[in-house]
């Protein structure tokens, strides 16, 4: 018999070579005793601010002084409740500041929120439209995505005008701004296009994300297999299927890459361009997700979700979004409703990846999760104070553990990013140093 080692490591993939060959490349070296552990990040951005009072803070803890002893046991904030399942695995942190260039309590945070600097050339120049520095999920994807197929894969919704590429919210390094994708269809063709061998997609014959092709090479490498490495394959299968059955009618494929002749929900666009991250991430073609929803927030820009709508005062309207200066009447609901939709989305991913095998571990236990808002406490931030929430503990290098944290003199957000970076094996006690909230590095309430 062939040697399944020799087998694996010349095996003609064709086609699904440049998805399929991380999978089957850490296959072998799983099977040679010679697998790192693969750690994932994902940073969720959405614009124009997260309300403490109004979705975030815990009944239960409203009025009580900031504590770094941290909390546990409370109420669980409604307004992320397809989380709170996991819920020992989320970290609710407050307190952190990030002013960025804003003087007056702007918009959003721009390029500036995820690198706590100012446009390189300085005064009050809007970072929201020039980059600073590089962003900390660029700063991770030099060590995470090192090797991949894409070191990381960014997409979002949102905007003034419908556009299929868009960049403000994630930069290579100063005035290096990093595009996301805004079309499901150019996302598809971006990570799966060599896939399908370069075709076009209205020709295929099925409108599944990976083709029928693609799914028979990896069941033809199935028989040559045995013990766990079959069963990590099948495992990678049904993770990959399972996320197929779950795209919705955006990704018909019909003429790609353009913008949808049709008009479609926010929604089917961010959930099919979410499905396709987790695949690539599941088939090791990338380790770093990076998604904008709304950023940067101002005035018009915010997601205008429409099946979410549905049921809720907001019917008639047509959408809901985030507000802009609703009175709580109105407000607390839409950012409800919007924030349920949002950590729904992370829920999502989560039981995505705790199904898939790696070693003796799933890709969630080495996994973290960050949600954010882009402009800090509210429409119009100081940014003085960034409510976020992380999830999952980045395998056991954070000490995220269900506790509410506020942090009461303004602490950097830039400590936080340096301890996400830390755990994810590319320390740093400086990141966004010379920013207006000075730096001390690693949080040790959060960096286990």
């Amino acid at each position: 018999m062939i040697n399944r080692r020799s087998f694996l490591s010349t095996w003609s993939l064709g086609g699904a070579a440049a998805m399929l060959s991380p999978l089957v490349g850490g296959i072998i070296n799983e099977a040679m005793g010679q697998a790192p552990r693969r750690q994932l990040a994902l940073f969720y951005l959405f614009g124009t601010g997260f309300h403490p009072d109004w979705e975030f803070t815990p009944e239960d803890l409203k009025g009580q002084a900031p504590s770094l002893a941290g909390h546990t046991g409370f109420m669980w904030p409604t307004a992320f409740a397809p989380l709170e399942p996991f819920r020992n695995r989320v970290l609710l942190v407050d307190g952190l500041s990030n002013p960025v260039a804003n003087k007056d309590g702007g918009h959003s945070g721009g390029f500036g929120a995820l690198s706590c600097l100012a446009p390189a050339s300085g005064g009050n120049i809007n970072p929201a439209l020039y980059a600073g520095a590089i962003t900390i999920d660029q700063y991770i994807a030099k060590k995470l995505g090192a090797g991949l197929p894409f070191p990381s894969v960014r997409f979002g919704v949102g905007g003034k005008r419908e556009v299929s590429v868009r960049s403000t919210i994630f930069a290579f390094g100063p005035d290096q701004p990093a595009t996301h994708t805004q079309d499901p269809i150019l996302h598809h063709q971006t990570l799966f296009g060599q896939v399908t061998g370069g075709q076009d997609p209205s020709r295929s014959k099925t409108d599944t994300l990976l083709l029928d092709t693609v799914v028979g090479q990896v069941k033809r490498l199935q028989p040559h297999l045995a013990g766990s490495e079959r069963a990590k394959l099948d495992e990678y299968l049904t993770a990959i299927e399972e996320l197929e059955r779950r795209q919705t009618a955006v990704l018909t494929c019909a003429g790609a890459p353009r913008a949808p002749a049709a008009p479609r929900a926010p929604e089917d666009a961010l959930e099919s361009m979410m499905n396709m991250s987790l695949i690539a991430a599941v088939c090791g073609m990338t380790n770093v997700i990076c998604v904008s929803d709304g950023s940067p927030g101002a005035h018009g820009t915010q997601t205008r979700f429409k099946r979410i709508a549905a049921g809720t005062q907001f019917e008639a309207q047509g959408y809901v979004s985030q507000p802009d200066h609703d009175p709580e009447s109105t407000g607390k609901p839409k950012r409800q409703i919007v924030r349920r939709y949002q950590t729904g989305l992370l829920a999502n991913a989560v039981r995505t990846l705790s199904a898939v095998k790696s070693g003796d571990r799933t890709l969630f236990d080495d996994t973290v999760m960050l949600l954010m808002s882009d402009n800090g406490d509210d429409h119009h931030s100081r940014k003085n104070r960034y409510p976020l929430l992380l999830v999952g503990n980045a395998g056991g290098k954070l000490k995220v553990d269900g506790r509410h944290l506020h942090y009461p003199n303004g602490r950097a957000l830039a400590d936080l990013f340096s301890t996400m970076a830390t755990a994810l094996g590319r320390p740093t006690d400086d990141f966004g140093k010379g920013g207006r909230a000075p730096t001390q590095g690693p949080l040790t309430e959060i960096l286990a």
